[in-house]
């Protein structure tokens, strides 16, 4: 995810809360700039702080912006999660996910690769979980439901207006980026370029 083209869309930006931001390997190299605080749930070494989404521990208006990058279809409640960054930043920049497969239709397409492989006299050995240097997208059908997926998409758009849609070549999804003053920072018939 294209987190330095979504802070451009932001604007002033001096200080930056990743919620969610993960191993930092694949945006940041592994080393996000020093205006850039990195909070997420589970440990890694490059963290401010280790906290969950919906209760940071962090003063109101801390931030200029903070980021939610491809963490809301990982949490049970995203209106929680989305109060509690615009609570610490004034503005926020969101991106989902925009997997078209439903969980069934994944299943019964990986199978089907799976027994032609078989077929073919190939074996297949599952990948391990650590991701690749420069990280990896990891799909999310099996986290969320399409009903989910509808809801928090709903929920999304109630909070920060209607989505614009992400465009990275390889890469599609549906992005917000909303501000404490509730004004949507640009339109859907803006194309930014990321």
């Amino acid at each position: 995810m294209d987190r330095r083209g979504l802070l451009k869309l932001l604007g002033d930006c001096s200080k930056i809360a990743d919620i969610g931001c993960g191993d930092a390997i694949y945006v940041w190299a592994g080393r996000p700039p020093d205006n850039v605080y990195c909070i997420d749930i589970d440990y890694y070494p490059h963290l401010a702080v280790q906290a969950d989404a919906r209760m940071l521990p962090l003063r109101s208006n801390a931030f200029d912006c903070a980021l939610l990058m491809e963490i809301l279809e990982h949490v049970d409640n995203v209106e929680a999660t989305i109060r509690e960054a615009l609570r610490v930043a004034r503005k926020i920049a969101i991106s989902y996910p925009h997997e078209t497969m439903t969980i069934e239709q994944a299943r019964r397409h990986y199978a089907g690769i799976l027994d032609f492989l078989k077929t073919a006299g190939i074996k297949h050995k599952p990948l391990e979980t650590t991701p690749a240097p420069g990280g990896v997208h990891v799909q999310h059908w099996h986290w969320k439901s399409e009903e989910q997926i509808k809801s928090d998409v709903e929920a999304i758009t109630r909070l920060c207006g209607p989505p614009i849609e992400l465009d990275y070549g390889i890469y599609r999804g549906w992005g917000w980026i909303c501000s404490t003053s509730g004004h949507y920072l640009f339109s859907t018939s803006e194309k930014p370029v990321l």
